[in-house]
């Protein structure tokens, strides 16, 4: 083989090599980096978010409802009580439930914001190490600790301080019931030490922890609120859309109405 071609084959082979390598450098890192993102528990950002996006768009179409009950002249019967006002908070809600069934109640996009923070900050070593510490008894409460005043009450607070989440808003009882019983699962207030356990205070010591720690509660609650501010406007507009249907309803209960005066 002439000397240019040996020398042409013995470089594509060494690139194939660095490639190769890179690769599984790649996916082992991949693999590490979900791993520690499938450790947390999605539960109270996901009934967190439908609180929120179901809070959003119920507040719009009460709204809508009101201004369409003032123009119509309906009076003070126009309200929640009247079976026609109900009726069209529930046509309106429609495809907000669609929303939520596909974009919060999955929780993908939980892991997917994970995934992408982690893999920004660890590499697969870190992120590894960690993955496996929190499979540890030392661990597994120290994950919890995080998740719990990091994942849930910084978050659960960015909502409640901004009215975002109001506890008084008829329909969200459900949603505010799952959130609790997420947050109470996680035992908040019993007590856990940490002091005498070596490989817990590693891990709340070491770069990698303190890099987990700064992403989980800078980055990865912002691309939380961000995904779920995101389906709140796009369940405010889905109620934008619905707003046609309420006239039906406004048909309705004058007719009722009227009919109900005609008898009397």
């Amino acid at each position: 083989m002439p000397r240019l071609a040996r020398t042409i084959c013995g470089g594509m082979l060494f690139f194939s090599v660095l490639l190769a390598g890179q690769t599984l450098a790649d996916e082992l890192k991949d693999q590490a980096v979900s791993r520690l993102a499938q450790s947390l528990d999605p539960a109270i950002p996901v009934a967190l978010g439908k609180a929120v996006v179901r809070q959003a768009a119920l507040l719009r179409a009460r709204e809508l409802l009101a201004e369409h009950g003032r123009r119509a002249d309906l009076g003070d019967g126009w309200n929640a009580s009247a079976p026609e006002w109900q009726a069209a908070e529930d046509a309106l809600m429609q495809n907000v439930l669609k929303l939520i069934d596909t974009r919060i109640e999955p929780p993908e996009w939980f892991y997917a914001v994970l995934r992408r923070e982690i893999a920004n900050v660890l590499d697969a070593e870190d992120a590894d190490y960690i993955a496996t510490h929190f499979t540890t008894p030392a661990g597994n409460e120290q994950r919890i600790v995080l998740q719990m005043r990091l994942v849930g009450e910084v978050l659960m607070t960015n909502y409640t301080f901004t009215g975002r989440i109001d506890h008084t808003v008829p329909g969200l009882e459900n949603d505010l019931t799952e959130l609790q019983s997420a947050y109470w699962k996680l035992e908040p207030f019993r007590v856990r030490d940490f002091i005498n356990d070596p490989q817990a205070l590693k891990f709340a010591g070491q770069d990698a922890g303190l890099k987990y720690t700064k992403m989980l509660a800078i980055r990865g609650i912002d691309g939380f609120i961000a995904h779920i501010d995101a389906v709140a406007a796009a369940a405010r507009e889905a109620i934008n859309n619905a707003e046609p249907l309420i006239e039906n309803y406004v048909e309705a209960y004058r007719h009722r109405v009227h009919q109900i005066s005609v008898d009397q």
